[in-house]
């Protein structure tokens, strides 16, 4: 739970770190610094999901 401190109020991206196309798009946006200051990025399956996810009653998440 301490990383999620240090995201509290901030933008967390999830995305489907098993997904081709997710992992592309993400490095997508990785190339705009400006991006990289205003959002956290972690996958649904790492531990940051684990975390966030029960806060916002999202029992299972799932990729477009």
């Amino acid at each position: 739970m301490s990383d999620l401190k240090k995201v509290k109020n901030e933008y967390i991206i999830l995305f489907d770190g098993i997904c081709n196309l997710c992992n592309y798009s993400i490095s997508i946006v990785l190339k705009y610094k400006n991006i990289k200051k205003d959002f956290f990025i972690a996958s649904i399956q790492g531990q940051t999901a684990k975390n966030l996810l029960p806060l916002h009653y999202i029992d299972s998440p799932s990729s477009i």
